[in-house]
């Protein structure tokens, strides 16, 4: 992974909170940890195009943190000559199984109901069968890390999806300080609490918690294959990188 020279007054943190990747408790730690006013030094953006348009047009000249779903690359989106295009930049990534993400992502947004954007169809359909009919809630691990955001996107195929899996790796591993892996929680902020050089203490926003929902291995076989198959660009990026996060973390002799 990249490394960076310490955390200073002009430094900036991206933190890519791909949905249920457990990106809100994360920045909520990393506020708190760094002592940051969310009035003066935050920054949010949305996930979609419209949201993209907006860094470019209205973004502060200076801020320490970006909040919000937003792929790999929105700092080349910051408007030449501002303090957030020429500070010096912290990327942390956020991941999780791709099964038990889709699972959560689900689940939550039928907890929500009336604010969720899938409000229409949702609490009406399966967990597999709301993904069958939104492709652009699978594989958003994936798309975010190869730099697009999440939606409308999908493609079925093999080059193209084989294409943004590899660019995904690359970013990953070339282009990120950290990682924040779900099923790594610890060892994740261990690491970047030392990174950084700051006392992180991780607490879950129990707003965004999903609660009442099955774990993956309680989800049916022929469920979670067909889960897999939605999933499959997703499943291969954390296939192809489960030795090298354990590596990062630590977690390997």
């Amino acid at each position: 992974m990249k490394k960076h020279q310490s955390l200073n007054s002009n430094t900036m943190i991206l933190v890519t909170h791909v949905p249920k990747c457990v990106g809100t408790s994360l920045g909520d730690c990393l506020i708190k940890g760094l002592n940051l006013n969310r009035e003066r030094d935050v920054y949010k953006v949305n996930s979609n195009y419209r949201g993209m348009w907006n860094v470019i047009k209205s973004h502060p000249d200076q801020f320490v943190f970006l909040k919000g779903h937003y792929p790999y690359g929105v700092h080349w989106f910051f408007r030449p000559a501002t303090m957030a295009r020429r500070a010096p930049k912290i990327f942390i990534a956020t991941l999780r199984d791709p099964i038990d993400q889709m699972i959560s992502f689900y689940y939550y947004h039928r907890m929500i109901k009336n604010q969720s954007p899938y409000k229409n169809g949702i609490c009406k359909q399966s967990l597999v069968d709301f993904f069958q009919l939104n492709p652009q809630a699978c594989n958003m691990q994936t798309y975010m890390y190869a730099g697009l955001p999440f939606s409308k996107l999908s493609m079925n195929n093999r080059i193209w999806n084989r294409s943004l899996v590899n660019i995904a790796i690359y970013n990953l591993k070339f282009n990120y300080h950290y990682i924040v892996h779900h099923s790594f929680l610890n060892a994740s902020i261990n690491n970047l609490s030392k990174g950084l050089g700051i006392d992180l203490k991780l607490e879950h926003n129990q707003l965004t918690v999903v609660k009442n929902r099955p774990k993956v291995d309680e989800i049916p076989l022929e469920e979670r294959a067909s889960l897999q198959r939605l999933s499959t660009m997703d499943v291969e990026l954390h296939n192809r990188l489960k030795q090298w996060f354990e590596s990062v973390l630590g977690l390997t002799a």
